[in-house]
């Protein structure tokens, strides 16, 4: 007899015998079925020509662990050649996306060396259209008045852009590390609060609070400046009249810490990271009062310090909370965090 204990199988077997023109193997034959993921895939005859006698016990433990193993033969072969298909085709989509990666390296290289040679190039025409603050214009000629005001206005704007632009790629070039002095960023941040004019001339007020122990960190000073001035210049840009800005700077461990909040406009959440980027604009309607490029400065500098800056908001009309982080010069550790919160307003 044929040892094919399953209905189903020995049907199917016998069919793909058929199949082939043949019947089913004589009596003296021992015909055992292949399977893979428990799919019928073929089958072993195994017989004597001519005939003889049945097979017995021991033929058929033969002939199921010569089936089974050639079953397992076929499994790992056809996996192997599916694992290297998808292997194969890994190391394309690998290749494609390296050469995609490198050519948005290379554009992105490009827009930069095309906007610093923009920027430098516009200051040499920039600097002779500066003669229009030269003209004295006739009173008595109002439109002459006016158009020399939009003309001074005009400049006076892309001069500011240009100046903006090749400050944000020299901040690009700058080397992280390259660090001039020992300087106490509480200190800083309280003198140039207090020197900040423009929160009380747009009638912010401004609650200060802050560390009353030094907070050394290594770094230049005019940047640290520039920066602390792009946040508060931000509040004055994008929060309504007479809302609470809040300045703090504390300690967090081996980090100095400073987080300016308003009570403004606000952003969408998504944009947090995104209002870093130069040239993004997370509010379009106070777009005519910058550059979309202070943010990214204030960005570039942060990170030429081993530094970060983040933005956090709930939503539009909700206000803005940006936080910078510094590390503290090395060595300086410090205990815990000693917060004296004031009402001091601005000058």
């Amino acid at each position: 007899m044929c040892w094919i204990q399953e209905p189903e199988a020995a049907e199917r077997f016998r069919a793909m015998f058929a199949a082939v023109g043949g019947d089913m193997p004589p009596p003296a034959v021992l015909a055992a079925p292949l399977l893979f993921a428990s799919q019928l895939i073929g089958g072993i005859v195994a017989g004597k020509h001519g005939g003889g006698l049945a097979p017995n016990d021991a033929d058929r433990e033969i002939m199921s662990y010569i089936a089974h193993a050639a079953s397992v033969a076929i499994q790992n072969a056809v996996r192997r050649k599916h694992l290297e298909t998808t292997q194969a085709a890994l190391i394309e989509r690998s290749s494609a996306l390296a050469a995609a990666n490198t050519r948005l390296q290379q554009l992105d290289r490009v827009k930069s060396d095309f906007l610093t040679f923009v920027s430098h190039e516009l200051r040499t025409p920039l600097t002779g259209l500066g003669a229009i603050e030269l003209l004295k214009p006739d009173a008595s000629a109002p439109d002459q008045v006016e158009l020399i005001k939009a003309i001074r206005a005009s400049h006076g704007r892309l001069w500011g852009f240009v100046e903006r632009g090749t400050r944000y790629f020299e901040l690009l070039a700058t080397e992280p590390g390259v660090i001039e002095a020992r300087l106490d960023f509480a200190e800083l941040v309280r003198r140039t609060v207090k020197q900040n004019r423009r929160l009380a001339a747009a009638n912010i007020p401004l609650i200060l609070g802050g560390c009353d122990e030094p907070l050394p960190v290594l770094g230049r000073e005019r940047d640290l400046i520039e920066l602390i001035e792009i946040l508060l210049d931000n509040v004055v840009k994008h929060a309504e009249e007479r809302t609470e800005c809040r300045v703090e700077v504390i300690r967090d461990g081996a980090v100095a810490r400073l987080v300016v909040s308003d009570k403004g406009v606000g952003f969408q959440p998504s944009m947090a990271e995104e209002i870093f980027r130069p040239f993004t604009v997370a509010d379009i309607s106070h777009h005519s009062r910058g550059y979309a490029l202070s943010l990214a400065c204030a960005a570039a500098i942060a990170k030429a310090h081993g530094g970060q800056i983040l933005a956090r908001s709930d939503g539009p009309g909700l206000g803005a909370t940006f936080t910078l982080e510094v590390p503290l010069s090395p060595g300086d550790t410090g205990g815990p965090p000693r917060i004296a919160v004031g009402g001091k307003g601005a000058a």
